[in-house]
């Protein structure tokens, strides 16, 4: 299949609102992983610690697909490997796998445009 001009960086975005709260959302895509031709999607990130872990929050200038949180010390994530929509924030936790581990640490975040850079 041949991709239209323009598919390659257009998405339709919902949302599920109950009583004006958002319940549920969802982006979709009109090309192939492979094919989407996105900006470098300028992530911000903040760090802060929380009872028993830390959160991520995180905020994009343009549209960051596939985000991938990591971190140097074993752990759990609440959520992986989601879509960032410009001017929106996602709060992600991280609880280590170990307490006390003597050090702060170091989270990384990548989505798909880094994959191959």
């Amino acid at each position: 299949m041949k991709i239209r001009p323009g598919f390659s960086n257009t998405v339709l975005t919902a949302e599920l609102l109950v009583d004006c709260v958002r319940q549920a959302g969802n982006v979709f895509y009109f090309a192939p992983a492979k094919d989407l031709d996105f900006p470098r999607p300028g992530i911000s990130r903040a760090v802060t610690r929380t009872d028993g872990g830390y959160r991520v929050t995180l905020t994009s200038e343009y549209l960051a697909r596939n985000v991938f949180l990591s971190c140097d010390i074993d752990g759990f994530f609440t959520d992986n490997y989601f879509d960032v929509l410009p001017g929106e924030t996602v709060r992600v936790d991280f609880t280590p796998a170990e307490q006390g581990a003597g050090r702060e640490p170091e989270f990384h975040v990548r989505s798909l445009v880094d994959i191959g850079r």
